[in-house]
């Protein structure tokens, strides 16, 4: 099977908030558990321009849709709604501040 995004989408799979919670960047009040979103980016559409396959990012939960793939589960986000782009080292130091 092949998925893939299409124009300015990007797949993000999604990793599980509660691995992040030993982390030491804390994000900010206004962005509770609820609101906090974000992986790997795992496809990208042929418009995007600024991310990069395997980079990881942050989006908030409502701009995308979620869906699961053999378990594993994925956003469908459009590459404005992405709030960041960082390396896999500084992803794993990020939690949310209202865990």
């Amino acid at each position: 099977m092949k998925l893939s995004p299409i124009r300015g989408h990007v797949f993000v799979e999604l990793m599980d908030h509660a691995a992040l919670a030993q982390s030491s960047i804390v994000l900010p009040d206004s962005v509770s558990k609820a609101e906090f979103y974000g992986g790997q980016i795992a496809g990208v559409g042929a418009e995007v321009a600024d991310v990069q396959l395997g980079t990881y990012a942050l989006f908030k939960p409502r701009s995308g849709d979620v869906f699961s793939i053999a378990g594993r589960q994925f956003a469908a986000v459009h590459e404005r709604d992405l709030t960041s782009t960082m390396d896999e080292a500084t992803f794993k130091l990020i939690r949310p501040a209202n865990p």
